[in-house]
């Protein structure tokens, strides 16, 4: 996968964080995702499958995830977007939110599928 350069998210309200999960929920997704790593769960609260991008890079273009994610973590180093269903691609309009490193979205926050990062 290729991805865009990180970006700022400053215009955007702070998305949740690792911190305010329980204790058990929180050592499990970060035993599963890395750090260095963006990881996506298929279904909220972080159940289902699951797929996690060692080390992404940026500087290319969109990428698709593996499957439409209902849960995300951004344990990479560097802000990245995130698009939802049913975008084909990176457009604006089909922004939802950006996470800053040691961030996450599941459940209810998300309302539609992740389906496209970068």
């Amino acid at each position: 996968m290729i991805l865009t350069a990180p970006v700022s998210s400053a215009a955007q309200p702070a998305p949740s964080s690792p911190h305010g999960l329980d204790a058990a929920t929180k050592a499990r997704i970060q035993q599963q995702c890395p750090p260095g790593h963006v990881c996506f769960w298929e279904s909220r609260y972080f159940g289902g499958r699951f797929h996690a991008y060692p080390d992404p890079s940026w500087g290319g273009i969109c990428g698709a995830t593996e499957f439409p994610a209902g849960s995300v973590y951004n344990r990479d180093d560097q802000a990245w977007r995130f698009y939802k269903s049913p975008a084909t691609d990176c457009a604006n309009e089909a922004l939802m939110f950006t996470l800053q490193p040691e961030q996450w979205k599941n459940g209810v926050e998300l309302m539609d599928p992740v389906v496209y990062w970068d």
